[in-house]
Formats: C-alpha cells, sequence, structure tokens
C-alpha cells in the first residue's frame, strides 16, 4: 500500500528541465582533469620521459634527470593554464591569428584623416 502511494506521488512530480552549462569542460579523470588537460598533461611527460631517455645516452642520471622534470613541470602548468578564462590551446591559437593578420595603423596626423575632416 505504501509502495503504491509512493509511486503515485513520483509519477505526479512536475519534471523542469535543468539547464546544461556547456561552455564548462567535463572533468573526465578523477573529476580533475578534463579530456584537454589530460592530453596536454601527457604530452608534457611523453616529452619529459624522452628528454630523460636522450640525455641519459649523454650524460649521467643526474644531468639528465633535469629537462626530464621540466618538461613534466610544463605539461602540468599547460594543463592548468588560464588567462582570461582560455585555455592555452585558445591563446596560442589567438596569439598566432594576431601576429600574422594584417594590421591598420592609424596616426592622428595622417592625411586621410585631416582630408576627411
Amino acid at each position: 500500500m505504501i509502495v503504491l502511494i509512493f509511486l503515485l506521488e513520483v509519477m505526479q512530480m512536475r519534471m523542469y528541465p535543468v539547464p546544461l552549462d556547456l561552455m564548462k569542460e567535463d572533468k573526465i579523470f578523477g573529476g580533475k582533469l578534463s579530456l584537454r588537460q589530460f592530453i596536454i598533461l601527457i604530452i608534457g611527460i611523453g616529452l619529459g620521459i624522452a628528454a630523460f631517455i636522450e640525455m641519459y645516452k649523454y650524460f649521467n642520471i643526474r644531468i639528465a634527470v633535469i629537462p626530464g622534470i621540466l618538461f613534466t613541470l610544463l605539461g602540468l602548468w599547460g594543463a592548468n593554464f588560464n588567462k582570461d578564462d582560455m585555455t592555452l590551446d585558445k591563446y596560442i591559437s589567438y596569439s598566432i591569428q594576431f601576429y600574422l593578420q594584417e594590421k591598420k595603423y592609424v596616426w592622428k596626423g595622417s592625411v586621410e584623416i585631416e582630408k576627411n575632416h
């Protein structure tokens, strides 16, 4: 009887749509890292391992571990990069676009401005 009353109440509950935040990345790995952050971190770790292996061929382990740690820390920094709510990949992309686009410089004493006034 109690179960029947509960089922009737559940069936009559109003359903409200919950808005999704589509601008926020889903934290997939451990609830801390998104897929983009995880890929950047893996690239940093991979570069660190590659640098360690190459340096270990020519130097001792104490010197070889330094660039390995630096590349790994660079990957960790890049995964957590946030400047003005921009991720690292967007920041690099916008920077390249800014430096490659043609710029128009307007000077107050230019002939074009004086002719228009």
